[in-house]
């Protein structure tokens, strides 16, 4: 298989002196989904703000389908990774849905893309929210329209914050069965251990910046010293 996202030795230290990253170093394959788990205080988000290009590593590398991320390559490679953030509000900012669905490709030069957006609405089952204000979406809703003005970008990456934070169970359910459609290489940053279970091939443990734990989420959830060593819970479903 082909690396879609490599992460390589990756160093980050905030102004007051902690350090984020340290060493981290993880690859994502073409069409892989991995799951990253780990505390609070991890390491999680600034790796994410990491891909996102808003914040520089210190040392260490990211290279996406083999291109590395810097400033001359970070338009390009902003085209290639999606990104759905914690608080889907970060990302919903105009008056309708549509029209949010269809900001990304218009402001990237794109023209006649009301069709394609309407379409995947109607894939993602929102359609019916198509001209709703999405300040006044349920927590559910608001995911999968954030998720809905990400794929319409066509992204070959996927890295989803938190995906079903905040969600009821119905609604958990629907992006949880979404999610497990798409076809993109997905990082999937969460604390819910069972939607790791239910779609990751592999799953990754962050603690104090580093890679402590890697392999098939059966395996890696069920060590309850791991677990318990990096202020983590095994998962429900594995528990004796």
């Amino acid at each position: 298989m082909n690396a879609a996202l490599e992460m390589e030795k990756l160093e980050f230290t905030y102004h007051d002196g902690t350090q984020a990253l340290n060493g981290f170093s993880a690859t994502i394959e073409e069409g892989e989904c991995v799951g990253l788990v780990g505390p609070n205080g991890a390491g999680k988000t600034t790796l994410v703000l990491s891909l996102a290009g808003f914040l520089e590593p210190a040392a260490g590398q990211i290279c996406v389908h083999g291109e590395t991320l810097n400033a001359r390559t970070l338009p390009h490679i902003r085209q290639q990774i999606g990104f759905t953030f914690h608080d889907p509000d970060d990302q919903l900012f105009m008056p309708t849905v549509l029209e949010d669905v269809c900001f990304g490709p218009l402001n990237a030069g794109r023209s006649d893309v009301e069709a394609q957006a309407r379409c995947l609405l109607e894939t993602l089952e929102i359609s019916g929210l198509a001209d709703r204000f999405p300040g006044h979406l349920s927590a559910g809703q608001k995911r999968l329209a954030t998720l809905a003005g990400v794929l319409i970008m066509n992204p070959s990456v996927l890295v989803l914050d938190e995906p079903t934070a905040f969600l009821d169970p119905h609604a958990r359910r629907q992006v949880i069965e979404h999610l497990r459609k798409l076809s993109p290489s997905r990082l999937i940053v969460t604390h819910d251990m069972e939607l790791v279970l239910e779609l990751c091939a592999k799953v990754i443990v962050i603690s104090q910046g580093r890679n402590v734990a890697e392999g098939k989420p059966p395996g890696v959830l069920a060590d309850a010293a791991l677990m318990a060593a990096h202020r983590l819970e095994v998962p429900y479903s594995l528990r004796r």
